[in-house]
């Protein structure tokens, strides 16, 4: 085994490489060559003039950069906060010429690299979330003041429950501290202002399986019932659940479908999972505990405390649990009575949506587009729809408001797949940037940064990017209709022809183009190949011209769907459908339809 001396040069050598390859070389001086002398020096214990002035100079430059960066991620500046890491380390590894380090320097280097790593996966993982989610850390209960004055007894505060609610010091302290002024009560406030979409539907399923329905308003010391929030522990949705404990109880966790953020799949599971708290511990103080710290944690406290009281083992308990049971109550004592707490009473609403089932990939912004809706108000109804795309391989539910399910039905099934998802998942590799991926796919570097939400062309190696692929960018022009010619009924394959363009150009199906020539609509054809085409004329030759600044008509031939046309003309097919009072997708040969202008921003 190498010596601790040893192994902490040569960790050194190593980060500095993966430093080099993420940016690190535009530093001032940081040169490979210098530590490898250091790492061969300290090896082979040859001696070079030992700098402790430089050491010691170092040390408070790195040092002082780290907390910079400490102070640019509170401000929310990540990307700044994450190149103050690299200087930081580059400047710990930065050796004078002709210099050696001492071992003391380079354990405090190893311990730089240490703090380093672990400040740059919490920003890590702020980056990932912050754009779509809402943190909700909180800090600790002690040192808080108490500020409520009860002119009444205590026992009164006390509502009607079917949890076992208690009075007693620390829960009266939460209580004061979610009443008073501060984050606390800002935070019950945001939290009670979202908790009546999802109460009445939490409760009936608490119901359903005979568990208290007060259980209801864990979510809002959990997450303030946000479907988005995430906490520094990676655990994400309504119950908070961590990734392992999610996949236990049935829930998928993606990077583009995450299910522990859909309220009703979560509520399931958490519903579930408190089941099994309660069967294994009795008590629901302790099924409590369970859920917030594990099984495992409430478990010890039981063998150490010889007890099965939460307020007589709960000191054998993490810090954080010994606090969530009295919150928990609190939080039940304060939503049940708002009003008398200082907070608006609690608007409940059912949650109704409709709903469309999709095996294959689906972007939600090609589906609001297409059936005129609000993207945003989509993204509020699937949360758990990460990327804004469903993954293939599998069915994805997907909400929409009231009303518009038939809608969507109709649009899906006019739209062939490979149309739903305008866009493309990419891996980055090593030695990409942005340009080279937007070059490779036809891409551009603003569209690939808005879809992802970055803020700088800075990405990284194993990063998931979304590439919308050529020409799908909303303010891309339509592509024009390639023109082809049949000789008679007969059409020969041009090079990049496709069985769908084809079928586009000649006004029929793919269904009866692939009939008519025994094929299968994914099998490839071949420039040379002659195909018989019913009718045998394109539509190009008797489309009237269209500028897309006014409307036009167009005289439906056999074959069209209104997802042809409407691509044809570059508009929508909800568009299409308002234009002529179409409430369905059903047109018939003959039928002369309404082509307004091409609407333009947005």
């Amino acid at each position: 085994m190498p010596s601790r001396r040893t192994a902490v040069a040569l960790r050194c050598s190593a980060v500095l490489v993966a430093v080099l390859a993420a940016g690190c070389a535009s530093a001032p001086s940081a040169p490979t060559a210098n530590l490898r002398t250091t790492a061969s020096t300290a090896m082979t214990g040859t001696s070079a003039a030992t700098d402790t002035g430089w050491e010691e100079a170092a040390r408070r430059h790195a040092e002082g950069l780290l907390d910079e960066s400490r102070s640019l991620a509170a401000e929310g500046r990540t990307e700044e906060a994450l190149a103050r890491i690299d200087e930081a380390i580059c400047v710990a590894l930065e050796l004078p010429e002709g210099r050696t380090t001492s071992p003391d320097h380079l354990d405090w280097v190893a311990r730089l690299i240490t703090e380093a790593d672990v400040l740059e996966d919490d920003l890590a993982l702020i980056t990932e979330t912050a754009a779509d989610g809402e943190l909700v850390d909180l800090p600790p209960i002690e040192g808080l003041p108490t500020a409520i004055a009860r002119d009444d007894g205590t026992a009164s505060l006390l509502p009607s429950s079917d949890f076992p609610l208690e009075l007693n010091p620390t829960v009266l302290k939460f209580v004061d501290v979610m009443s008073a002024s501060g984050e606390y009560h800002n935070r019950i406030a945001r939290g009670l202002d979202r908790a009546g979409a999802y109460l009445p539907m939490i409760r009936e399923k608490l119901a359903r399986v005979g568990l208290p329905e007060d259980l209801a308003y864990l979510p809002l010391i959990e997450s303030a019932f946000s479907t988005t929030a995430y906490s520094r522990a990676k655990a994400h949705g309504l119950w908070q659940f961590i990734a392992g404990t999610g996949r236990r109880y049935g829930l998928a966790v993606g990077s583009l479908l995450d299910e522990r953020r859909d309220p009703e799949l979560s509520t399931d599971a958490a519903i579930a999972y408190l089941k099994d708290l309660y069967l294994e511990f009795g008590d629901w103080n302790l099924a409590l505990a369970g859920y917030n710290s594990g099984e495992g944690n409430v478990r010890r406290a039981i063998q150490r405390s010889g007890s099965r009281d939460f307020w007589t083992l709960q000191n054998h308990l993490p810090k954080e649990t010994r606090n969530y049971v009295p919150a928990f109550m609190a939080s039940v004592i304060v939503s049940k009575q708002p009003e008398r707490f200082g907070f608006p009473p609690i608007a409940e609403d059912d949650w109704t949506y409709d709903r469309v089932v999709v095996g294959d990939p689906l972007d939600l912004q090609f589906l609001a587009r297409e059936l005129d809706l609000e993207v945003a108000d989509v993204r509020e109804l699937n949360p758990a729809i990460r990327l804004d795309l469903t993954p293939a391989g599998r069915d994805t539910a997907i909400r929409l408001p009231a009303g518009y399910g038939a809608r969507a039905e109709q649009v899906l099934a006019s739209t062939p797949t490979s149309q739903w998802a305008p866009r493309t998942m990419y891996t980055v590799r090593k030695g990409d940037t942005l340009s080279v991926i937007a070059r490779h796919h036809g891409s551009t570097v603003s569209d690939i940064r808005a879809a992802n939400g970055l803020r700088s062309t800075l990405i990284h190696p194993g990063q998931t990017l979304i590439v919308p692929r050529a020409g799908t960018a909303s303010s891309a022009p339509v592509e024009p209709v390639q023109q082809r010619v049949a000789h008679g009924d007969t059409y020969v394959v041009q090079r990049n022809d496709t069985l769908w363009e084809i079928a586009r150009s000649f006004g029929v199906s793919v269904d009866r183009l692939c009939a008519t020539n025994g094929l299968s609509p994914r099998q490839p054809i071949r420039p040379g190949q002659r195909l018989t085409v019913p009718g045998g004329q394109p539509v190009a030759a008797t489309t009237p011209a269209w500028s897309g600044s006014g409307p036009a008509t167009y005289t439906v031939r056999r074959g069209d769907t209104l997802f042809d046309i409407a691509r044809r003309f570059g508009i929508t097919v909800a568009l299409l459908q308002r234009a002529n009072g179409l409430r369905g997708s059903r047109i018939n040969p003959g039928d002369v339809l309404q082509i307004p202008g091409r609407q333009v921003g947005g």
